[in-house]
């Protein structure tokens, strides 16, 4: 598949955190043949904030059997640590099984290489390290720019989506649950 330059980007990532990252990932999955750009400021893509932790003492909210980044694979991450096991220099004392509670770092690692896999597979998947700082609609596209307010940003987006805009705050006092709640 030959994907040219002029060609404009079908979908802009902005953000590339696991949920970025990820989203990039499921879309080359599904369009490989559209041209999607992500854009991180950061040049780390994949572990985000959530993941992108040194300390080892940072784990995981759910053990490795359950925190697969497929849910058609739900052994996707055991398959993983097993193929990475020398490499991921984790303290004895941290057992990989999938009731184990790993490191952040390890997660980290597992979503970067997932992207690296899939940006190396998928021709039209491509990456930027720059920092938005606005967008705008013009054309029918939406492109950088350093001018407008927060309002006209949303506005546009929600132009270019389609989507109407908001007639009241989503978490008005309407919207609230009567005291007391149990969730």
């Amino acid at each position: 598949m030959t994907i040219s330059n002029e060609q404009p980007y079908h979908v802009a990532i902005i953000g590339a955190g696991f949920s970025g990252a990820m989203l990039a990932v499921h879309l080359a999955k599904i369009r490989p043949q559209w041209r999607t750009l992500v854009i991180d400021k950061s040049g780390s893509f994949g572990p985000g904030v959530a993941y992108g932790t040194e300390d080892l003492h940072h784990l995981l909210n759910l053990p490795a059997g359950k925190i697969s980044a497929f849910a058609e694979q739900p052994d996707h991450f055991l398959e993983w640590l097993k193929s990475q096991e020398a490499d991921l220099k984790l303290p004895e004392s941290q057992p990989l099984s999938p009731t184990s509670f790993l490191p952040r770092r390890v997660y980290g690692q597992y979503v970067r290489d997932i992207f690296n896999t899939t940006r190396n597979e998928t021709p039209g998947l491509e990456i930027k390290e720059v920092d938005i700082v606005d967008i705008e609609l013009q054309g029918g596209h939406l492109v950088q720019t350093e001018s407008w307010t927060a309002a006209d940003r949303l506005s546009a987006q929600l132009e270019a989506l389609n989507i109407p805009e908001p007639r009241q705050e989503p978490f008005s006092r309407q919207h609230r649950l009567p005291q007391p709640a149990v969730v």
